[in-house]
């Protein structure tokens, strides 16, 4: 592939950051997890040899973050100016999109706003799927907001209410571990709340997309791992159900990082498939 390049896109009050590797006609639109660098993604670029790929970081991660100090959640229209906008400087039209964890529930909801324009899709442990009651409230509720900001400053008793459940077995020590790596200095809490503050409004409506999905063709390859307990495979069903015609599901033994060998020999066979008739 050609050298990876840097770009700087201003949208209103935000500024995006984002790679470009290769020259290719098929174009390929990124969005990784929170806390992975859209650079990461060309970790796959043996897959994605034959696409331009175009990763874009997260608002929050890297140069991707707002301009002014007023810190707006962003809404579907932004999403979609976005997408015209660097569709308008990178010169394409139809592409093909992946998205790990956070990075597919902004897939998923592109998938709603461009579906004319999709050719396939690659979501790793998506988020969206499942409707996260935690997060709905801590983002949209008052008093929620209000707890959240407190823990994000003096996260001790969260800590000890996280070990308390893993203690009752209500939750696991692994999802234990990865809230307590995330969360584990002021930076990266100040970063959980900035990032889920500003993405609460970006809602993938599942039994649309499947439509939309069916109505135009799309191939979707959806990829878990078996061992992942932030965003476990079983809810995969929610999605799949009644589409499988055009959604492929892969199950693999890994954990929620799915940046491996594994995944990338999937990428590539699925990437070489024709499109559905």
């Amino acid at each position: 592939m050609d050298n990876i390049t840097q770009h700087i896109i201003r949208l209103n009050e935000y500024q995006y950051e984002y790679f470009v590797s290769g020259s290719s006609d098929k174009v390929l639109i990124a969005f990784n997890g929170f806390g992975k660098g859209a650079e990461e993604v060309f970790f796959f670029n043996d897959a994605f040899k034959k696409h331009k790929v175009i990763s874009i970081n997260l608002l929050y991660h890297g140069n991707s973050f707002p301009i002014s100090k007023k810190k707006e959640a962003i809404n579907d229209e932004h999403l979609r100016c976005l997408m015209l906008s660097i569709a308008e400087k990178e010169k394409f039209k139809e592409f093909s999109l992946f998205g790990y964890s956070l990075g597919g529930k902004i897939a998923l909801k592109i998938v709603e706003l461009f579906p004319q324009n999709i050719d396939k899709i690659i979501l790793l442990a998506p988020d969206g799927i499942k409707l996260n009651t935690w997060y709905n409230l801590a983002t949209k509720n008052i008093l929620c907001k209000a707890i959240f900001r407190f823990v994000i400053k003096k996260p001790a008793i969260l800590f000890f209410t996280s070990t308390l459940l893993v203690k009752l077995g209500i939750i696991k020590k692994s999802t234990d571990k990865f809230m307590r790596l995330q969360m584990d200095s002021l930076q990266k809490r100040k970063m959980v709340y900035n990032v889920w503050m500003v993405y609460p409004y970006i809602i993938p409506h599942l039994l649309e997309i499947k439509k939309l999905i069916q109505q135009y063709g799309i191939n979707c390859l959806l990829i878990y791992g078996k061992y992942d307990s932030i965003i476990p495979a079983k809810i995969a069903h929610r999605f799949t159900r009644n589409c499988e015609k055009f959604i492929s599901l892969k199950v693999l033994e890994l954990g929620h990082n799915l940046f491996h060998e594994k995944t990338k020999k999937h990428l590539t066979l699925f990437l070489k498939q024709k499109k559905e008739a």
